[in-house]
Order: structure tokens, then sequence, then C-alpha cells
């Protein structure tokens, strides 16, 4: 059965309502949850504990805490290591036997919504799923880290914000791209980048590099107006005068 993100969370409510979760627990599973379904849900999850406790919102020693929680719940399995990314294995209850006629009951629903015109052409009803098999692509929380781009808790928010204004992963790396490439490696960049997108109406990748692209040609043209204007305001340059012994010998 494929593993379906609306399908994952609502099983873990009705889960969690016969066996109680931590403030926190909870909130770590949702986010791992969330970060599993921005990379089409794999079998293992590299995440760093920097980037839950931001998602989060808490210390390293309550992550620790909710994540053994998790553990013992049977709900994900965990392998850490000194200065290695650590990795978790989540035990989605699509996989899960006991929660099979549920989760079927859950799928028939939402297909139903699907046929009616909600998503035409797909019948597992998630973007992910609509996607799968194009190839595995990294996420762009995880690029801007591959990058050398720190990410703060409220850029997590603005990231969100982002994927809600319609701007997509490729779009988001490719402006880390850009910032590369100009040697601005900071998330401000990147906003304002992505910013001017949204304001100019811009929702695909091909949009996106075709204004850069015309933003460059800008560039250059003011830059090659700016040097023609230099260049026509410049004092003429008048020859040097001549060293003294060479004007009194001749003179001589």
């Amino acid at each position: 059965m494929n593993v379906n993100y609306l399908i994952e969370i609502n099983a873990l409510d009705d889960w969690e309502l016969t066996h109680p979760l931590s403030a926190n627990a909870y909130k770590v599973m949702r986010k791992l949850l969330y970060l599993a379904n921005k990379e089409r849900f794999p079998e293992r999850i590299s995440v760093a504990n920097t980037v839950l406790m931001s998602l989060v919102g808490c210390s390293e020693d309550s992550l620790i805490k909710a994540r053994n929680q998790l553990i013992q719940a049977g709900l994900i399995a965990y392998k850490g290591q000194k200065k290695v990314t650590p990795i978790y294995t989540i035990c989605y209850f699509s996989n899960n036997p006991a929660y099979n006629p549920k989760i079927q009951s859950y799928e028939q629903g939402y297909k139903q919504g699907i046929k009616q015109g909600y998503i035409p052409g797909n019948e597992q009803g998630t973007y992910i799923n609509q996607n799968k098999g194009l190839g595995e692509e990294e996420n762009a929380v995880r690029y801007f880290e591959r990058c050398g781009i720190a990410l703060a808790r409220s850029q997590f928010e603005a990231i969100r914000d982002f994927y809600e204004h319609g701007i997509s992963d490729d779009m988001l790396r490719f402006a880390a791209d850009e910032a590369v490439e100009y040697g601005a490696l900071s998330f401000a960049y990147i906003r304002r980048v992505v910013d001017s997108w949204i304001c100019s109406g811009i929702r695909t990748l091909d949009d996106a590099k075709a204004r850069q692209a015309q933003f460059r040609r800008e560039q250059e043209s003011a830059r090659a107006e700016r040097q023609r204007n230099d260049r026509q305001t410049a004092p003429p340059q008048t020859a040097p005068p001549s060293p003294r012994f060479f004007a009194e010998r001749w003179n001589d």
C-alpha cells in the first residue's frame, strides 16, 4: 500500500487517543512525517538534530526524551553516531496490518473526493504519489544546508510560506544556486529572490530561470551605461611634463 500523508496524520491522531504521547513527542512525529512527505516517504530519512529542534521548538534534551518515547512506542527506529547526521526509520501506519481496515476506509473516502474532481487523474490523492517515479530529488532544507546556508527557526516558517505561495523545491534549489553564484550565502538573499518571483507571479522553474536571465541582462546593460557615462565625463588626460634635465639639455 502506498504511503499517503493525509492518511498517516489521521492514523497518528487516532492511535494517539489510546496511546498518549507527550507534546514534544507528538510534535517530533508530525515533523518527521512532514519531512518524509517532502522526500516522497523514503524507508529511511536523515534529519539533523538542529533541524528538528528548530521545527519543534525544543531543546536537545527535550528532543532526546521525545525521540526515546517514540522509539519505545514502536513508531520510529533511530540510528545516530557522533559527527554523523542521525537516520530515522518511520514505521508508517499504511504498512501496518493492524491499521489496514482503517486505512482502507480513509482511502476509499479520499479517492471518492478525488474522482469528483479535486485532483483529477491522481488516484492516490496526494501530490507526492502523483509524482512518484520521477526521481528522488533533494528537498530545499537539506539543499540549503549542503550549500552552507544556515537556517533559523523563523526561516523554516518562511520556507513553509514559500510552499503556500506555490514555490516548489526545485525553484528554491535554483534560488540557492543563484546565491552561491553571487557569493551571497545567506537566506536573506534567497528571500529577496523568491519574494521577487512571488510579486511577479512566477510559479514555475522555467519562468524563474527566465526572470533571472532578464535580471542579469538588465544588470549588464546598467553596468555598460555607467561605464559609457564615466568615459564621457572623465577629464582629458594631458601628457606629464618633461624631466628637468631633459628640457635643459635641449635648450642648450
